[in-house]
């Protein structure tokens, strides 16, 4: 597996000021993957875009992290030792959407065939990014994932006519 190429990253220093603590549309996101390096410039990433991120290096930690946190998206490789990505969004999708089941999330991996793809969709994620991925790239997922997920949201469960109480539908 290649090593994801970190220089395109503006660091905090190179801009002279600190990366945005908060911005419109910032995001809570849980990067999931089992190398270090690859989280580590994910997070670098993402919190220069202005984005709060959690970290976990398997599925079942990013399991817990879910319960724990409930971030607004999930960026998770595939392959990873203990749980895989798959195993990891079938659990989260099988929460359901009042316990983050309904989390949108993108796949950040290496296979990159087309089975792969078709496999990686039809267990529950949204996106799909082949590593390594461009980050300008990255960043438009996840203003696409956020949107989504804020449009969701003020929706809320029973469509737009009914945001509130899923119990009343009155």
């Amino acid at each position: 597996m290649a090593a994801i190429d970190t220089s395109a990253v503006p660091k905090a220093a190179d801009t002279g000021s600190a990366p945005p603590s908060s911005r419109a549309g910032a995001a809570s996101i849980l990067v999931v993957d089992d190398r270090a390096s690859t989280r580590e410039f994910l997070v670098t990433l993402l919190g220069y875009a202005g984005h709060r991120t959690l970290e976990a290096a398997n599925g079942k930690e990013a399991l817990e992290m879910v319960r724990r946190h409930r971030p607004d998206l999930v960026i998770s490789d595939i392959a990873m030792p203990e749980e895989d990505g798959y195993v990891l969004i079938r659990k989260i999708r099988a929460r359901g959407p009042r316990k983050s089941g309904d989390i949108p999330a993108a796949a950040l991996t290496a296979y990159a065939k087309i089975e792969d793809r078709v496999s990686i969709l039809a267990a529950g994620f949204q996106m799909y990014l082949s590593k390594p991925a461009d980050p300008s790239e990255l960043i438009a997922v996840v203003a696409s994932l956020a949107s989504s997920r804020r449009r969701s949201q003020e929706v809320g469960p029973n469509g737009p006519e009914n945001p509130g109480n899923p119990e009343n539908p009155d």
